[in-house]
């Protein structure tokens, strides 16, 4: 809680590493129920007191020692991080120096907190995982200019939880900086294409990784701006061959782009055994006048369905392929239905 000071605004801490005391606490006379409070103006007071400190209470709980810890610290704010090195010099528990934290953060200076763990860099801070992410977060919410200096300073931290922290924050850029830094690449694209939306960025950063995770998140943003094309060479850079092939048939369709049709299936059928595929692929090679492509694949082993593959090209007077198709199944009827259409006057009276 804020107390007022005639010496300006200080601030009483009561740190979470234990409970507070029982009335019956022999440390605080009256206990919790309004013994004195041991009030520290002076850091290396503070220091003291956490050196003078009861045994860990974990420790005592264990023994059935009901008695705990209570540290009240007033702290004008702006000794806060030469109190926390000296905590860290200490080697105090790290809950304790958290509970610090996070007390005062609304009013941190955090540079001069960053400029105290890091000359202890090489000891407890650079080892102390849950307060370098606690800075960084303190950072995030309360100078968010300083965060990406930070990102680049500090390495051991949470890098998936600070970072979607980040997003949360609409602090995109250094929430893909964070994500690029821990090899988060799924998470680092998933920034850009949903953030900052920019396809040119997340081609080239897919390229720099080369993560199929990262090439089909693109392929599917690709595939939704009607970037067909693109998608399906990046479809085909991550082996991604059973998310999205329904729709990357309707949109290539659509967009009448067989040839790149025809690589994507041809990549989708080594893995996927669908009549769907195989049926298409012999309608898209029809659909580029690869006749030689189109009677092998049906001399090959596969599942597609020929009468319906069949009859589609007949109907969108791919008249050819349909030759082909019926004279395979042996459905002479619609053999010489399709040599009437070719002209092939002869051949559909031998059919007929």
């Amino acid at each position: 809680m804020l107390l007022p000071s005639p010496l300006g605004l200080r601030i009483l801490i009561y740190l979470p590493c234990c409970p507070p005391p029982p009335r019956s606490c022999p440390l605080f006379p009256g206990g919790s129920g309004g013994g004195p409070e041991r009030v520290f103006s002076d850091p290396s007071d503070c220091r003291k007191a956490v050196s003078d400190r009861s045994p860990d209470p974990i420790a005592m709980a264990s023994a059935n020692a009901p008695i705990a810890v209570r540290e009240a610290l007033t702290v004008n704010p702006g000794n806060a991080p030469l109190v926390v090195g000296q905590l860290l010099d200490d080697e105090c528990p790290e809950d304790f120096i958290k509970g610090l934290i996070l007390s005062v953060r609304s009013l941190l200076p955090v540079e001069s907190l960053v400029a105290e763990c890091e000359k202890r860099y090489n000891s407890a801070f650079s080892g102390n995982f849950n307060l370098q992410k606690l800075l960084i977060l303190t950072a995030i919410k309360a100078d968010s200019s300083r965060v990406m200096d930070y990102i680049n300073r500090l390495d051991n931290f949470d890098g998936s939880a600070v970072g979607e922290v980040a997003v949360e924050a609409q602090l995109y850029k250094e929430a893909f900086a964070i994500f690029k830094k821990f090899n988060l690449n799924l998470q680092a694209v998933n920034v850009l294409l949903d953030n900052i939306q920019s396809i040119e960025r997340d081609v080239e950063f897919a390229f720099r990784v080369e993560e199929d995770s990262v090439w089909s998140q693109v392929g599917k943003v690709q595939l939704q701006e009607g970037l067909v094309s693109e998608a399906i060479e990046s479809f085909i850079r991550a082996d991604d061959a059973a998310t999205q092939f329904l729709d990357v048939i309707r949109a290539a369709e659509d967009a009448n782009i067989y040839h790149d049709l025809v690589k994507y299936l041809l990549m989708v059928r080594q893995t996927v055994k669908e009549p769907k595929v195989d049926s298409e692929l012999i309608y898209a090679y029809a659909k580029i006048d690869r006749l030689g492509e189109t009677e092998e694949f049906i001399l090959m082993p596969n599942v597609a369905n020929l009468q319906n593959v069949g009859d589609r090209l007949f109907d969108d007077a791919l008249y050819e392929a349909a030759k082909i198709i019926f004279t395979f199944i042996s459905n002479w009827a619609k053999l010489a239905s399709t040599m009437v259409k070719l002209r092939q006057f002869q051949g559909a009276a031998d059919a007929a």
